[in-house]
C-alpha cells in the first residue's frame, strides 16, 4: 500500500480521559466521517498528545473497531503515553491485528 494522502485527528479535542465505549464510538465516528470526506486518503493518524488515559473498552471501540472498519487504509497512532499505548497494544491483537512502532508512528 502506498502512503497516499495522510490525514490527522487530534483525539484530545474530545477529552483527556477516555473511559467509556460511547466516547470511543464518538471519536471513531468522527474519524470515519473525516475519511469519508477524503476518499483518496490512505492514512489516518490518531494523535493522542495530551490524552492522559484510555480504558481498554474505549480503545477497542475507538481504535480497534476503526482499524476493522477501514481495512483498505492505514490507521496510525502518535503521541501516546505509556498508559494509552498499553491499552491500544492490548485491544488490537484481540481482534487479530498486529501492533508495531515505526519512525512515523511512535508512542513518545
Amino acid at each position: 500500500m502506498t502512503e497516499g494522502t495522510k490525514l490527522g485527528l487530534r483525539v484530545c479535542e474530545y477529552g483527556e480521559f477516555f473511559a467509556t465505549r460511547s466516547l470511543g464510538q464518538k471519536v471513531r465516528m468522527a474519524a470515519a466521517a473525516l475519511l469519508a470526506k477524503h476518499p483518496d486518503a490512505q492514512v489516518l493518524v490518531l494523535n493522542f498528545d495530551a490524552v492522559e488515559a484510555i480504558t481498554n473498552g474505549c480503545a477497542d471501540e475507538m481504535v480497534a473497531k476503526l482499524v476493522e472498519q477501514q481495512v483498505d487504509r492505514r490507521i496510525r497512532v502518535s503521541g501516546c503515553n505509556e498508559a494509552v499505548w498499553e491499552a491500544i497494544a492490548t485491544v488490537l491483537p484481540r481482534r487479530g491485528y498486529g501492533v508495531g512502532i515505526d519512525e512515523e508512528t511512535d508512542r513518545d
